[in-house]
C-alpha cells in the first residue's frame, strides 16, 4: 500500500498561503505527493502585540476545529507547516496524532517557544523579528536540539528590504525545506 502524505497549512494572520514562503513550501511538497490541507481563521480580534495570546486561543480552536474535518486516519505521516502564530496551532496539533509528524516552522512567535518539541522540527527565524525573543528561541532550540535557521536582519517575514537578497534567502531557505529529513 502506497504511504499517503498529508501537508497542514497554518498560515500567520496576514501572511496568508499564497505569500512566498508558506507558496513554494506548498509547491514542494507537492511534488513529494503531499495532499495540502489550508487552515483559515476568521472572525478573529484587531491584531495588537498584546492580544497575541487571545489570538493565539481562538487560532488554535478554529485550527483544532478545521483539522478535525480533515481524515487523518487516511495518513501514514503529516508535515504542518506554519508561519507565525499559526505555529501555536501546529504545536497543539501535532499533539493529537499518533502518526509520524513533522513541523516546518516559518517565524514563530513568544507563545510558540514553550511548546517546542525536540525531534519533529526545523524552525526559521529573523535576527530582526520583533515578535519574538530570539536569544530565548536560540536557547530553547538548543536545549532541545531543534534546527534553527536565522536570518539575518530578516524581519517576522523573513525578509530584509533588500529585494534580491531576500530571494536569495528563500531559495536557500526552500533548498532547508527540500533537505529535511523523511520529507
Amino acid at each position: 500500500m502506497k504511504k499517503r502524505k498529508l501537508a497542514v497549512i497554518l498560515p500567520g494572520l496576514g501572511y496568508h498561503c499564497d505569500k512566498p514562503l508558506l507558496y513554494y513550501t506548498k509547491k514542494y511538497l507537492k511534488t513529494k505527493s503531499y495532499d495540502i490541507e489550508e487552515i483559515t481563521y476568521h472572525d478573529l480580534p484587531q491584531w495588537k502585540k498584546d492580544s497575541l495570546p487571545q489570538i493565539g486561543k481562538i487560532v488554535v480552536q478554529q485550527a483544532c476545529e478545521a483539522f478535525e474535518k480533515i481524515s487523518v486516519k487516511d495518513y501514514n505521516e503529516i508535515v504542518f507547516v506554519s508561519k507565525s502564530i499559526g505555529s501555536v496551532a501546529a504545536c497543539y496539533l501535532s499533539q493529537t496524532v499518533d502518526i509520524d509528524w513533522k513541523h516546518i516552522c516559518f517565524t514563530p512567535v513568544d507563545l510558540t517557544i514553550p511548546l517546542l518539541e525536540t525531534g519533529h522540527m526545523t524552525i526559521f527565524s529573523g535576527t530582526d523579528d520583533p515578535l519574538v525573543d530570539g536569544s530565548h528561541l536560540e536557547r530553547v532550540c538548543k536545549e532541545k536540539k531543534i534546527p534553527l535557521h536565522r536570518i539575518k536582519h530578516g524581519n517576522h517575514s523573513l525578509e530584509t528590504g533588500d529585494v534580491l537578497y531576500d530571494i536569495r534567502q528563500l531559495k536557500d531557505i526552500i533548498t532547508i525545506v527540500s533537505k529535511i529529513e523523511n520529507l
